[in-house]
């Protein structure tokens, strides 16, 4: 059997939602028949290298985590395979799979997260349906409404009978109740009225009409920051140095998602030219520029007396400099037109320190510095500027530092995100690229009119140390 096949039935075969979540006797029977031998060795790792690119990884996940809903439905073997599906599902998303796919099946990416009983899990589903469905809001609010199920039990009370599970009290009258039940048809009724408040929220986008240029926002922070003010009907310029198929495709994607204007600018940050030629190639193309995310950035780590002089000045010209020779070109015209709004992704190192990250940290205490200079100058012409100051966000670099720390220390997931990587939060949880960006969209928006030239910490707690 080949991924292809696979593929071909779920996305050609049956192609409907109503077929891929409404049971159906014949559905069930025509998978049973064509796929059943494959989950166990599937399971068993047989099929791993379909993980090597986008379509594979996506048959692998429908055959771990859909096919042994339909073979086995109300059955406890139909979530035995729920934590296979997880470990492909991760391996995917940290490869970033899931961007190389329509909007209509990049949910099944994320359906194992959605599927699990860890919070952690059903948090990041909600965050990258959130970021990355925005088109499909029906996936959105069947995320939200699993992890609800998560926060209020712990667990899905609706499998406690096939998984001869023993009901509480408080889940018994949820379930007796009618409470959300994932398993349940009725739960397609919501579609269209989720579907008009997407569309009322998207006609009262606040940030309609303005334009917005996000530095290094092809991954990660920026791409986070780019899709939520793309989200809240912004035009957006996405960049990287690369000028690559890859970068251009990215612009195209964000715009698929969100139903915005996006357009994709080269430029290097680690040069003043380029940077200046970034916003004004941005006004050329849609006449202006009204909101500015200095997000690019780069890191470096080694102690201070073998720090290569080289790297201190490649990351003091990215991560600082690029700020102030993108804002010196954006600010002639923000005052001008008597508003503009400059967020510098700065970080939790632009307020405190940590060891063997000297240019790093002077970087980021120099962009706060210049976010409050800035603040002051554009104060009297309604232009804002103010720093965002991230702690540890979720993202396909952190993910495999994690799994690295895992094996380094021998110790599961949990310890090491609560002892290890987030020992210095109060919150043991990362922050997310779509926090990120709705921290950004605020900043910008008319409620934050009044907030210029401070720091907005993203951190869980960290800086209150």
């Amino acid at each position: 059997m080949s991924y292809e096949a696979i593929l071909r039935f779920w996305t050609e075969e049956i192609a409907a939602p109503g077929a891929w979540f409404v049971p159906d006797p014949e559905i069930d029977a025509a998978i049973r028949d064509r796929f059943a031998a494959l989950i166990e060795p599937a399971a068993a790792g047989a099929y791993d290298q379909w993980l090597d690119h986008a379509s594979g990884a996506l048959a692998l996940i429908i055959t771990l985590d859909q096919f042994p809903r339909n073979i086995y439905r109300g059955e406890a073997r139909s979530f035995a395979y729920d934590a296979a599906a997880l470990r492909a599902a991760n391996t995917a998303l940290r490869r970033g799979f899931d961007l190389e796919v329509a909007p209509q099946i990049r949910a099944f990416f994320y359906m194992p997260l959605e599927h699990s009983e860890s919070l952690y899990e059903q948090d990041r589903s909600v965050a990258l349906a959130e970021g990355r469905l925005a088109s499909q809001p029906n996936y959105v609010f069947h995320a939200r409404e699993h992890r609800n199920v998560i926060q209020r039990f712990g667990r899905f009370p609706h499998r406690n009978e096939c998984l001869g599970r023993t009901s509480t009290p408080e889940e018994a009258a949820y379930l007796s109740g009618g409470g959300y039940n994932p398993l349940s048809t009725e739960a397609d009724a919501e579609a269209p009225n989720i579907q008009i408040m997407a569309q009322k929220e998207k006609d009262m986008a606040e940030l309609e009409g303005k334009v917005a240029v996000v530095t290094g926002s092809t991954s990660g922070i920026g791409e986070g920051c780019a899709r939520e003010l793309a989200k809240a009907g912004a035009t957006i310029i996405i960049n990287d140095h690369l000028d690559s198929d890859e970068s251009r495709a990215k612009a195209d994607a964000i715009a698929a998602d969100t139903g915005a204007t996006v357009a994709y600018i080269s430029a290097d940050m680690s040069k003043g030219e380029d940077c200046v030629r970034l916003i004004r190639d941005a006004e050329a193309k849609f006449g202006k520029v009204d909101i500015l995310v200095n997000n690019a950035g780069i890191q470096h780590v080694e102690k201070i007396e073998d720090f290569p002089p080289e790297k201190w000045d490649l990351v003091l010209a990215i991560n600082l400099s690029s700020s102030f020779h993108t804002i010196r070109a954006a600010m002639g015209g923000m005052k001008e037109r008597k508003w503009g709004r400059i967020v510098n992704i700065a970080s939790a190192h632009g307020l405190t320190a940590s060891p063997f990250k000297s240019a790093y940290v002077a970087a980021k205490h120099g962009l706060v510095g210049l976010t409050k200079t800035v603040a002051l100058e554009g104060a009297d012409f309604g232009v804002t500027c103010n720093a965002i100051c991230p702690g540890y966000v979720w993202t396909p670099l952190v993910e495999g530092q994690l799994e690295d720390q895992m094996k380094a220390h021998g110790k599961d997931k949990d310890w090491v995100i609560r002892e290890v990587m987030l020992q210095r939060q109060g919150m043991k949880e990362f922050a997310t690229v779509e926090q990120m960006g709705k921290t950004a969209v605020f900043l910008a928006s008319s409620g934050a009119d009044l907030i210029t030239g401070t720091t907005i910490s993203v951190d869980g707690g960290w800086t209150a140390l």
